[in-house]
């Protein structure tokens, strides 16, 4: 008879067997790691390389740019260079209100013109310039000309967006050459004496006075001014500080009317003074009688008219006038007088006038020598110039009268400066003293140069007319 089983008999006999599965399990899975180590290369994959951690970790890093992203906004380039400025320059205005009753404060005038750089260089931002000017000023004892001068003419300057440069060449005087020459600078000098030879400005009521007790004389008056030296030494200078290939040589009283009369140079020496009210221009035009006093061998003084638009030339003793009437009625009087009726149509004194504001290259300038260097006092020096520019095969070119109008600061002419008794005689001689009275033969003396905030100032020796 068959005993029966024990309780929990069943419960015992599934464990053992469960027991024995995952013997198995764990047999068989320790055969195929074995197996599958076998069968790979010695020390397993290397692991990736980690990539290197940011350079800011307090910086969240971005998620690239999906492609589509990346094509809709392409990255920004680089603003092209500026191309050049544009002729005519846009900012021009064209006629200008100029007046001399107001004074001038130079610090004000830097204020308004912040562009303005040291030694009154200027250049334009948004394009560059076609040409790059010198402006050369003859100087002596002007101050209050000078200021006029900067107020209107830097603001024209720029809006003609000219790269350009104010050069002011101050002659000195005999007695201030006396007495560097017994100083080792200039800074050594008594600081009254420096302000009178260096050209600075007196704001002391006593200050001429003091000069007469310490036996100095004036620098005004002096010797014989001499402008067309004072120019030639503005080209070389300027040239030593900018690759300057252009040249515009000013009167100091000088204004211009209009800024599209632009400062620079063109294929034919430039006019830019075309009428001055020195001349009186008249924009309403008509028909005036003028009346000068004739002086043989002397140009003419106006005797009565503040219209004047022709000139009478009085050269060698024979009278000469240019009116737009070739033949206009003259009369001579019993008082030594001439007159005449014409339209005012006529802006120059005569055809060959090229002075006041004139514009030479680089080029033009160096081909005729630059101008002469010995007309002492006043006046001949223009006729040279343009007897050189014609004997060179070049012309003359001008704006037309209502742009080229020029205002002048009326001014009483210096001492020392009266009209050069010689004048006619070398005018006559110019095509044989040309080529040996020029830049070949400038010699001078730079005593000092200032870089002021509107202009540079160069004040020199250059000599006395028997040196």
């Amino acid at each position: 008879m068959k005993e029966p089983s024990l309780p929990g008999t069943s419960l015992q006999r599934a464990c053992r067997l469960l027991v024995a599965f995952c013997a198995l399990h764990l047999s068989a899975t320790l055969l195929y790691y074995l197996a599958g180590s076998a069968l790979g290369p010695p020390g397993g994959p290397e692991p990736p390389p980690r990539r290197p951690p940011p350079a800011n970790l307090s910086l969240p890093l971005s998620r690239p740019s999906p492609p589509a992203a990346r094509a809709r906004f392409p990255p920004a380039e680089a603003p092209p260079p500026p191309g050049p400025c544009p002729e005519p320059s846009p900012l021009l205005v064209g006629a200008l209100r100029v007046e001399f009753s107001q004074p001038v404060n130079l610090e004000e005038v830097a204020r308004i013109n912040p562009e303005v750089k040291a030694g009154g260089r200027f250049a334009p931002k948004d394009c560059i310039a076609t040409q790059k000017v010198a402006i050369i000023i003859p100087f002596r004892n002007r101050e209050e000309h000078l200021k006029y001068w900067l107020y209107y003419l830097h603001p024209i300057l720029q809006r003609q967006q000219l790269d350009y440069g104010v050069y002011v060449i101050n002659q000195v005087s005999l007695s201030c050459r006396q007495h560097l020459g017994s100083q080792r600078s200039a800074a050594d000098m008594p600081w009254v004496l420096q302000g009178q030879c260096l050209g600075w400005s007196s704001v002391h009521q006593g200050l001429p006075a003091l000069c007469s007790n310490t036996g100095v004389r004036q620098q005004d008056g002096e010797e014989e001014f001499n402008r067309a030296k004072l120019l030639n030494i503005g080209f070389a200078e300027a040239l030593k500080e900018y690759d300057y290939d252009c040249f515009v040589f000013s009167d100091v009283d000088l204004i211009p009317m209009d800024d599209r009369n632009t400062y620079k140079c063109y294929s034919q020496p430039r006019h830019l003074s075309v009428s001055m009210d020195k001349f009186g221009f008249s924009p309403q035009g008509g028909v005036q009688k003028l009346i000068y006093e004739v002086k043989t061998g002397h140009d003419p003084v106006v005797a009565s008219s503040a219209k004047a638009i022709a000139v009478v030339v009085v050269l060698a003793g024979s009278l000469r006038v240019s009116t737009p009437d070739p033949s206009p009625a003259w009369s001579r009087t019993a008082t030594g007088t001439a007159a005449a009726e014409f339209p005012l149509a006529l802006r120059l004194p005569y055809n060959q006038y090229f002075g006041g504001v004139s514009a030479l290259s680089k080029e033009q300038f160096t081909k005729i020598n630059g101008f002469p260097n010995n007309y002492w006092g006043w006046g001949g020096e223009d006729d040279d110039i343009y007897n050189r520019l014609v004997f060179k095969g070049m012309g003359i070119s001008r704006p037309d009268a209502v742009i080229g109008k020029c205002r002048m600061i009326r001014h009483s002419r210096d001492r020392k400066n009266e009209p050069n008794p010689e004048r006619f005689d070398r005018i006559a001689h110019t095509r044989e003293t040309m080529n040996s009275d020029g830049l070949n033969t400038l010699s001078y003396k730079v005593l000092r140069t200032d870089k002021f905030p509107l202009y540079t100032k160069i004040t020199v020796d250059i000599g006395s007319p028997n040196s």
